[in-house]
């Protein structure tokens, strides 16, 4: 019992003894400079005492933070996920994966689900764009993200939020009508009349 409180206060006194910066039986071992907070580290096993240098992980921060960390680069000292998020076009908790391809604005997503906050290129929808627009949608076939409406129009022939429906028969010129009404454009074919030309005379 004895001898194990004299090794008890040696350690106390060897941690007290070591200067920042240093550990070991002797003190003469230099801790990670990648420790943060002042640079000390555990005077027994070196481990630095308090978080790592930002890009830096591991119990002595010797490791780098994953590649594709955001902002600063920083990460967890222990598990060495990502704590500012990710590069952009770049998502998971270590942001090892890409983004969705058809993220919209600058490519970037959500770092844990993946969705695209500035919504989806041309053609597409959904949280994470995966899925296509209406092949109707006229001018750039966007349409919007989540309700899937066309927000450039139709193409000719058709009509309705997500342009599924055709126009009336009646319609003139290239068939085209109103994306909301239904109504015809370009006049009606002869012997058609009527807002939306369904009304047949002879």
């Amino acid at each position: 019992m004895l001898l194990l409180g004299f090794l008890i206060a040696s350690t106390a006194f060897l941690s007290e003894a070591c200067r920042i910066g240093y550990y070991g039986p002797d003190c003469n071992q230099r801790c990670s400079p990648y420790c943060g907070w002042g640079g000390s580290c555990d005077v027994n096993t070196g481990h630095c005492t308090f978080d790592c240098l930002p890009g830096h992980t591991g119990l002595d921060c010797r490791n780098r933070c994953p590649f594709n960390c955001g902002r600063s680069g920083n990460c967890d000292k222990f598990l060495s996920y990502c704590l500012e998020g990710c590069k952009t076009g770049y998502k998971g908790s270590t942001c090892d994966f890409y983004c969705p391809f058809n993220c919209g604005g600058d490519g970037s997503c959500v770092q844990n689900t993946g969705s695209c906050p500035q919504g989806c290129k041309a053609g597409y929808k959904g949280d994470s764009c995966y899925s296509s627009c209406p092949w109707n949608c006229g001018g750039n076939g966007s349409c919007a993200q989540h309700t899937g409406s066309c927000l450039q129009g139709c193409q000719a022939g058709y009509t309705g939020s997500s342009c599924l429906l055709t126009c009336p028969y009646g319609c003139g010129g290239d068939g085209s009508c109103n994306q909301s009404s239904g109504s015809c454009l370009q006049g009606c074919k002869y012997g058609y009349s009527g807002p939306q030309c369904s009304w047949k005379f002879k």
